[in-house]
């Protein structure tokens, strides 16, 4: 129980994959240890890749239901905050497992333009609206 929160904080949990994490620390502390353990990189990816999909699922289940902590900032913003949140926590964790694939430079430089042109395209659509609805007005 907790006396403050945020919106950040009570959607923590639903963002990060904890036990992913978890899996993942685990696994590469037993291989700094016992390198021999490093042949089983495919069932350490099977295991990994249930704790993602066991977390989506949940993840998908607690949108479905009436949650207060969705509540508290609206599900909108709530549903965009979670988005966002699973997009950056599954990069990192592909950045960590594949770091001559995934990179974290081009992912937030793609990430940026993209965000940059969504926002170009709003504001001519608003501006257009906007000038549609005064020419309208003006006209009644």
């Amino acid at each position: 129980m907790v006396s403050k929160s945020n919106v950040l904080s009570r959607l923590l949990p639903i963002c990060c994959r904890f036990n992913a994490l978890v899996v993942m620390a685990v696994y590469f502390g037993v291989c700094h240890f016992y390198p021999g353990l490093r042949a089983y990189w495919r069932a350490f990816l099977w295991l990994l890749g249930g704790t993602v999909g066991f977390h989506m699922a949940l993840t998908g289940y607690a949108l479905k239901m009436d949650q207060p902590d969705l509540k508290a900032a609206g599900k909108f913003l709530s549903a965009v905050i979670i988005f966002l949140g699973n997009t950056v926590s599954i990069v990192f964790l592909l950045g960590i497992l594949f770091p001559r694939t995934v990179s974290w430079k081009q992912f937030a430089r793609a990430s940026g333009q993209g965000t940059l042109q969504a926002v170009k395209q709003v504001t001519d659509g608003a501006r257009v609206v906007w000038a549609k609805a005064s020419t309208h007005v003006s006209q009644n």
